[in-house]
């Protein structure tokens, strides 16, 4: 099995590179500057582009049965009214693009990340948390997550949808909390345990077409 991984220089994306690596499963990723992949091995298959490029994808999904993408918009700093780095439909143009050519690259399945309050999980957000999202650049990241869920829903192709609560830099290996009915036990859950879950699940049918809250 190989996986195609997007947004591996990310925070979480790097996460999950490393446990892909750590369980010896061959990873491709594509990124706009190799210099700043953090994980060196045998395993991982480094390709230069533009996760926007038909092509360059089409490219970097040689061999492989599942993506996952841990794309993001992301903000020039973690302040809630920075101004953005990245485009405001970065995941959605991408989806587009990766939902067209999965089936003649005889993709097998689609983990995407996506948040805690996207689409029909906004309801469960504490009214301090929706306020921040809706008076902020922070939405524009929700958005896009709305519109990237509802093209990877309408697709043909099989999919999971990972929502997590917010993310921490810690590096606890203790299992996180999964429902697929939007139930957290926590609003801060460590980046190293939802890729922990990610990773585990790649081949297992059991979150199929099913949106996970992890917390």
């Amino acid at each position: 099995m190989r996986v195609l991984l997007l947004g591996a220089t990310g925070r979480l994306g790097s996460q999950i590179l490393k446990e892909l690596n750590d369980k010896g499963i061959e990873t491709s990723v594509l990124v706009r500057n190799p210099d700043r992949v953090k994980v060196k091995s045998e395993h991982i298959r480094v390709s230069k582009g533009d996760v926007t490029n038909i092509n360059d994808l089409g490219i970097a999904m040689e061999e492989c049965d599942v993506i996952i993408s841990a794309l993001n918009i992301s903000r020039k700093s973690d302040f809630p009214w920075s101004k953005l780095r990245t485009p405001e439909t970065l995941m959605s143009d991408v989806m587009k693009i990766l939902v067209n050519i999965a089936g003649e690259n005889n993709i097998q399945k689609i983990v995407t990340v996506s948040a805690w309050g996207a689409n029909d999980s906004e309801k469960d957000l504490p009214a301090w948390f929706r306020w921040v999202i809706n008076n902020s650049n922070v939405k524009y990241g929700y958005q896009d997550h709305e519109r990237q869920e509802n093209i990877l829903m309408s697709s043909k192709i099989d999919w999971t949808i990972v929502r997590p609560v917010g993310l921490s830099n810690s590096q606890s290996s203790k299992k996180a909390n999964i429902s697929t009915e939007s139930v957290t036990s926590g609003i801060m859950v460590g980046r190293r345990s939802v890729a922990m879950f990610i990773v585990e699940n790649i081949t297992n049918d059991e979150f199929n077409n099913k949106v996970v809250t992890i917390s």
